[in-house]
């Protein structure tokens, strides 16, 4: 199609422009209010298309018919603007149905009587070819039950604005710009076509609902970015218990929220943090100062009286140049005391407070590592309490797990901290002695066996005290290419001779 004139590239680039909006509030589709105006704009873009087909169609059939199209959406969108206003002031999702289809009963009234005023001649008295630039455009004469439903159409557009009026008084100073635009895109199709034919300007119903569909979109889109979303963010600081400092490129505190100051009190004394050169203020922390100068985005923990704190850098840019960086500080001294009670309790046993079977063996794999890339001795005990199913049934399980947490005990106090203890599984117990060859091994586990020998444990009945005794078996770790698993099989086959040899012995690995 070729444009003849100003006015209908006018009318295309309206058009497009709605369309760009329709594009743009489809993003926020979940929202009453963008709906209605998706709806709006959609209209307003075919009521633009078919203004142009209409312009350059060649007979006045064709016009007419193009021409009747345009009412289509151009009596839709004030129902939608209704619709879009009492959804923003709050109405009822309820009552805005059903007056939208009250509202939709009449204007498809309008559009039937419309496509059939041909034959009963009730909207348009007569339809006539004008003069118009280069070509030639419909000039219509209304009857009066057509200038009702014209007037009804004036009507819908006043309602939302007295609704608009009426809700201004009731909302917060910061909500009110937001009904001053929603007036204004409701008055801004009046104004610009009587301004038009005042100065003498062809002005379109497309080009002059323009200003409409960008206002609408700025008070329903860009100012809620604008006005609100910022209202909201420093709310949102102000909020957060965590500490945050807002950096410049200068490495100066420019910003602070109010958790900020009991944080870096702990941290640095009392400071004024807003307009302060921070860089000074990590000296006392060498590797925080170490992990900011970097400027890099990651997360450090600092411990300072007593407490841990965790700093968070978050690296601030505009076009790939860095403007400054956000720290977030926050502490985390009782996350830590949590996670650390967890793991102990994951690495635990439950009964006797020793590691159990899992963290043994991990730990064991380590001090095997470690003892040979130093080139240290390093030694395995196994031991197990004898005839424990003995105690179990004569004296009951309860008396069983006391057997169980003395001898945890006792044999704590006799490796004294120069070896990690187990818990293996029921009564199999293990240590692992650094540093200690086969030999001082040996004595370790006969000093165990003799206390062991010479304690008792109380039984419920103050009648009765429980003996037991322990069989032991010790292997060093002797041959650089045997395996963990060997290793505590090796250690697993002296304590099976130990039993096998009548119990309460120690059997060393090589005798």
């Amino acid at each position: 199609m070729i444009l003849q004139d100003s006015y209908s590239f006018s009318i295309l680039v309206s058009c497009i422009v709605f369309l760009f909006l329709f594009l743009y509030a489809f993003r926020y589709r979940k929202s009453p209010e963008s709906i209605f105006f998706m709806l709006m704009v959609a209209l307003l873009s075919i009521q633009a298309m078919a203004s142009l087909l209409e312009l350059h169609a060649s007979s006045l059939e064709d016009k007419l018919l193009w021409r009747n199209i345009q009412q289509i959406p151009l009596y839709s969108s004030p129902i939608m603007l209704l619709g879009m206003i009492m959804s923003f002031i709050g109405t009822s999702s309820k009552v805005v149905f059903r007056r939208i289809v009250i509202l939709s009963i009449i204007i498809v009234t309008y559009w039937i009587l419309l496509f059939a005023d041909s034959q009963l001649h009730l909207i348009r008295e007569s339809v006539t070819l004008e003069a118009f630039g280069q070509t030639e455009r419909i000039k219509i004469e209304r009857t009066n039950f057509g200038f009702m439903f014209l007037l009804f159409h004036h009507f819908m557009g006043l309602w939302g604005l007295g609704m608009l009026l009426i809700n201004i008084r009731k909302v917060p100073k910061i909500n009110r710009m937001q009904h001053i635009l929603l007036m204004l895109a409701t008055l801004s199709p009046y104004v610009f076509t009587n301004a038009g034919d005042f100065i003498g300007w062809k002005i379109s119903v497309s080009v002059s609902m323009l200003p409409t569909g960008f206002l609408l979109f700025y008070a329903l889109f860009m100012h809620k970015f604008l006005q609100v979303r910022p209202l909201a963010k420093e709310k949102v600081l102000e909020h957060m218990t965590e500490g945050i400092l807002i950096v410049d490129d200068q490495d100066i505190i420019i910003d602070a929220n109010p958790a900020a100051l009991p944080i870096t009190e702990r941290l640095w004394g009392e400071v004024k943090l807003v307009g302060t050169f921070l860089p000074p203020l990590l000296k006392g922390h060498p590797s925080l100062k170490v992990f900011y100068e970097a400027k890099e985005q990651g997360e450090i923990e600092v411990e300072s009286c007593g407490r841990q704190h965790a700093f968070r850098l978050i690296p601030l840019q505009v076009r790939h140049k860095r403007t400054g960086s956000l720290l977030i500080i926050s502490d985390i001294t009782e996350r830590k005391l949590y996670e650390n009670q967890l793991i102990k309790k994951a690495a635990r046993d439950g009964l006797t407070q020793l590691y159990n079977r899992q963290h043994f063996l991990d730990l064991l794999d380590q001090r095997m590592k470690n003892s040979r890339s130093v080139k240290e001795p390093i030694s395995l005990l196994l031991m197990d309490l004898d005839d424990f199913k003995k105690i179990n049934d004569r004296f009951g399980h309860l008396a069983g797990d006391r057997v169980l947490k003395c001898f945890a005990q006792l044999l704590e106090e006799v490796i004294e901290g120069t070896g990690v203890a187990g818990r293996i599984g029921g009564e199999e117990f293990a240590i692992i002695l650094p540093g200690f060859n086969g030999e001082a091994a040996y004595e370790i586990a006969e000093r165990l066996r003799l206390r062991v020998q010479q304690e008792t444990v109380q039984s419920a009945d103050p009648a009765y005290e429980i003996a037991y005794t322990i069989s032991i078996g010790v292997a060093e770790l002797l041959d650089s290419d045997m395996t963990l698993e060997g290793w505590y099989h090796e250690a697993d086959m002296c304590l099976y001779a130990s039993k096998h040899n009548g119990r309460n012995k120690t059997t060393l690995a090589g005798d």
